[in-house]
């Protein structure tokens, strides 16, 4: 066991955080963290993996700044959450540190997530392939950098020279690297902490399906983060009035085969792009990966004496040819239905 696994462990030992004993934390080198089974049995659905108190989560709400991030204004929802969560990040990693009583979870993670949209070069040659291959699918996305830098000069370096004068401010590249751990990591957890930074649930990778995902009672108050009765209801309730069990939880959906890795989903329908860009890795086998051709695109590609564009005479006669040619081998090659990787393979014959 690494010496940041274990510190982590330690850790949630501390803040009640349950992890049972079927699964284990593990750390690689090249992959990072990861949760696995550790029974000789498979593990079958409906079992509790992990249960997190809302109280070790990280937001904006209860970071060692909160009150100072709230006088921002942010809005809880959309790009000023993730850059909200990301400032309240640098708050524990650059101003608390060793301090903060997040910081053993903090050493975990990895420094950052190399994400193409905040650290590669825009006029690199891969870069614009990505773009070409539409990858990054529209302008938010390709300036997501621009937005980032935005906020560090506008809100953040003010925000540190109000509130944390005695430490310097991170760099530029420092917050990017805060906001990549955020983008990749983060989960929506209820209505008073929205976007957070989860212990032990950001540990899960990904896959679909997926044997695990995150469970959290979302509807809470939205001023205090009370579950059961409080003094901003309108209107009493008798439910959860007695006790208030407000944990997140891990469980079970599928089976788990004995030694075999547990994962979460972050999305259902994510393709490799969509992997890259949010999450800065991709999948080997991937069933949802497409590649997408712009059929305008091809035309333009063509020069006047190309055999295609003598041909057809415009771009809707290439559209009419396309729809005959896809039903042509729907209806005469066994197997080959829309959508289906057969049906993929004809194509390409054919073109």
């Amino acid at each position: 066991m690494s010496g940041r696994v274990e510190r982590l462990l330690h850790w949630c030992s501390d803040n009640k955080i349950y992890i049972n004993p079927i699964i284990q934390i593990y750390d690689s080198d090249s992959d990072g963290i990861s949760v696995k089974s550790v029974s000789k049995e498979e593990i079958p659905p409906d079992v509790l993996l992990v249960k997190i108190p809302k109280s070790c989560v990280l937001s904006v709400r209860n970071c060692s700044l909160a009150k100072e991030i709230k006088a921002l204004d942010l809005e809880p929802h959309g790009n000023d959450a993730s850059m909200g969560l990301a400032l309240a990040l640098s708050v524990e990693f650059f101003v608390q540190k060793n301090k903060s009583q997040w910081w053993p979870y903090l050493q975990s993670m990895p420094a950052y997530v190399d994400l193409p949209t905040l650290f590669w070069n825009q006029s690199e040659p891969a870069f614009q392939y990505l773009r070409q291959a539409r990858l990054c699918r529209n302008e938010k996305e390709t300036k997501l950098s621009n937005s980032v830098d935005d906020f560090y000069h506008e809100k953040l370096r003010p925000f540190f020279v109000m509130n944390c004068s005695s430490v310097p401010a991170p760099t530029s590249i420092q917050f990017r690297e805060m906001y990549s751990l955020v983008s990749s990591r983060a989960f929506i957890v209820d209505a008073y902490h929205g976007l957070c930074m989860v212990p032990i649930a950001d540990a899960f990778n990904h896959s679909h399906p997926n044997h695990v995902q995150l469970e959290s009672d979302y509807i809470v108050c939205p001023e205090c983060g009370r579950l059961s009765d409080c003094p901003h209801d309108t209107v009493s309730s008798q439910e959860n009035s007695e006790t208030e069990d407000d944990d997140l939880e891990m469980t079970t959906g599928l089976t788990v085969d004995p030694f075999e890795e547990v994962f979460n989903t972050y999305g259902t329908g994510l393709k490799n792009a969509d992997l890259l860009l949010l999450y800065g890795f991709v999948l080997e086998a991937n069933d949802n990966d497409v590649v997408t051709i712009d059929p305008e695109e091809v035309w333009e590609s063509f020069t006047n004496s190309n055999p295609l564009q003598k041909r057809f005479g415009s771009m809707d006669e290439v559209s009419h040819a396309s729809r005959n040619l896809v039903m042509y081998i729907c209806a005469h090659i066994e197997g080959a239905q829309k959508g289906s990787p057969l049906l993929s393979w004809w194509l390409w014959l054919f073109v």
